[in-house]
């Protein structure tokens, strides 16, 4: 119901009454990260469906002709999106592709690497979707600010990639997620908050920058005698890293002249994160919303998940449960569970493995 009724909204140009009907939809709280994600699968499912029902009518022709393989070829080529990529110039055609074109992103994505024979069921998509990201996220490219301690990245606002490369992994994330293509993006969690319309927080800066978020927690929990302004000589900027660089940035208007005190030390900390996180990449990080949305009904999205569920979706679960994966797998002679081989090998992955290591 939830989602007909939704549809229906959709094509007539309405507002969605998601309270006209009961169903357990309505009340997001009631359903896991898991049956959320089934709730888009459903969703795709129907539209593909739509997809191979337009192109079998569009060549309903050759049905008659007895011209089977080429309906196969026609049909399969119309009812999805279909990349063909060079590996040597990944970024350009993906571009080409993506952005520059008039493709439906929504129909399922099919990847066919020149002059390589493989089938794509599901692993030349993941490669492609590796690929891209790898090179979206050098550090020499500059398009995202990395912490090598925590293994992070985040928006880089003085980056001299254009606007479009943004939108660019944007789509990127959308697709592989509409997908089902499971990807590691090493963005920072306080990108999914954006994505849902909500802002970072202390947290997010405990998780990008551990040091100044303790700081900043001194600087609230501070009440010596002692005026805090004449302790910190902190006044409303941040420095910002860019290309090796340190920029100085006033946080408010004369900002380098307007001391943090007791009295305006909520403000600071708030207009520091805000700036960290949105002001400072405001360009970046809205072209890189609208690509994603190109994927992703905005309403229904920022209706059911939550940022956790949502990073869960695009990314899967961040718990590692190799013991379970261990009784589950099966495998193939002359290997047993009890082969040397095989023993040696969980020994490795529950012994000397760090979280980061066994999800590669």
């Amino acid at each position: 119901i939830f989602i007909r009724e939704w549809r229906v909204a959709q094509r007539s140009g309405l507002t969605f009454d998601k309270h006209k009907y009961f169903t357990l939809f309505n009340y997001p709280w009631s359903l896991n990260a898991y049956k959320k994600s089934e709730l888009f699968r459903e969703i795709y499912a129907q539209d593909r469906h739509q997809f191979i029902g337009q192109a079998l009518i569009q060549n309903v022709g050759m049905m008659f002709n007895g011209n089977n393989n080429r309906l196969i070829d026609n049909v399969i080529g119309e009812a999805h999106f279909t990349v063909k990529i060079s590996r040597d110039n990944i970024l350009e055609d993906c571009l080409n592709y993506l952005v520059g074109g008039n493709a439906n992103l929504k129909k399922p994505l099919r990847v066919i690497f020149n002059n390589e024979p493989a089938i794509d069921e599901g692993g030349v998509k993941k490669e492609l979707f590796q690929l891209v990201f790898k090179e979206l996220f050098k550090p020499d490219f500059g398009m995202f600010n990395y912490n090598p301690d925590l293994r992070l990245y985040w928006f880089n606002g003085y980056s001299f990639e254009p606007p479009v490369n943004f939108h660019l992994a944007g789509i990127l994330m959308g697709l592989a997620a509409s997908n089902q293509v499971i990807i590691d993006i090493p963005i920072m969690s306080a990108c999914y908050k954006y994505i849902l319309g909500q802002k970072a927080d202390i947290t997010d800066l405990q998780a990008w920058q551990p040091e100044v978020a303790s700081s900043f927690k001194y600087i609230l929990e501070y009440e010596e005698e002692e005026p805090l302004e004449e302790v910190l000589h902190r006044t409303f900027t941040i420095d910002l890293e860019s290309y090796g660089e340190t920029i100085s940035r006033p946080l408010k208007v004369d900002g380098e002249k307007v001391y943090v005190t007791k009295e305006n030390r909520e403000e600071f900390v708030s207009l520091y994160i805000d700036c960290l996180f949105y002001q400072q990449c405001a360009s970046q990080l809205d072209e890189f919303k609208k690509g994603f949305f190109k994927l992703f009904d905005q309403n229904i999205l920022v209706e059911l998940y939550n940022p956790e569920e949502l990073e869960q979706f695009v990314c899967g679960t961040k718990i590692l449960d190799f013991k379970t994966l261990q009784k589950v797998t099966k495998y193939i002679q002359p290997l047993s569970p009890n082969h040397q081989f095989v023993l040696w090998f969980w020994d490795i992955v529950h012994n000397l493995l760090d979280d980061t290591q066994r999800r590669q």
